[in-house]
């Protein structure tokens, strides 16, 4: 890879005799080879583009088109999809993060919407606090865009940390268990009132 990359130009670059070997001059050109061809990826379409601008977060198994080949985000973090020097063909150690799936035209068709059974209750519970500064106890119920949890971890201070956040956190599924979609809130019950 240091071949391709500035400092390491043929005679030209500042370290090109540790990345080069000098083997004579020549005349005339070589005939150009043949474009470079790859299997069919096994699916119809191409995934979404790879972001060049290395914007957006890509986790193991997912796969993008770069010049209409697939790549599988095959790094561990999968933090690496995402930097630069871990580019698709481009970053240095890409071999490393990316594994290169074959080639694919148009693309892929949209899937249908995931949907969620209702939750047996009326109204969704509290929002699940983001910020992290909620406790959490087992059989707690959070709601998060729609769709609501329950805290089933043990100790159940994972269902307020970091990682454990329920639907996206990297270990969710060990705190939370999915119970159903929910629209609108809980309504307040009466306050109970004492004789005196």
């Amino acid at each position: 890879a240091r071949c391709s990359q500035a400092g390491w130009e043929p005679v030209t670059g500042q370290y090109w005799m540790e990345a080069w070997n000098l083997l004579g001059s020549c005349t005339g050109t070589i005939a150009p080879t043949a474009a470079v061809t790859y299997e069919t990826w096994e699916k119809v379409g191409c995934p979404p583009e790879f972001d060049t601008s290395l914007g957006t977060s890509y986790e193991t198994g997912e796969h993008v088109a770069l010049d209409e080949v697939v790549y599988e985000c095959i790094a561990s973090p999968s933090a690496r999809c995402s930097q630069a020097g871990w580019e698709p063909v481009t970053g240095q150690y890409w071999e490393e993060a990316w594994e290169l799936l074959g080639s694919c035209s148009g693309t892929i068709a949209p899937t249908a919407a995931v949907t969620f059974e209702t939750w047996d209750k009326i109204g969704c519970p509290a929002e699940f606090d983001i910020s992290l500064g909620t406790s959490y106890e087992i059989g707690e119920h959070v709601a998060l865009d729609e769709v609501v949890y329950e805290c089933i971890a043990l100790p159940s201070a994972r269902c307020s940390q970091a990682g454990w956040e329920p639907g996206y956190g990297q270990y969710w599924m060990e705190a939370w268990t999915l119970k159903g979609s929910c629209s609108g809130t809980i309504a307040p019950t009466a306050a109970v009132t004492y004789e005196t």
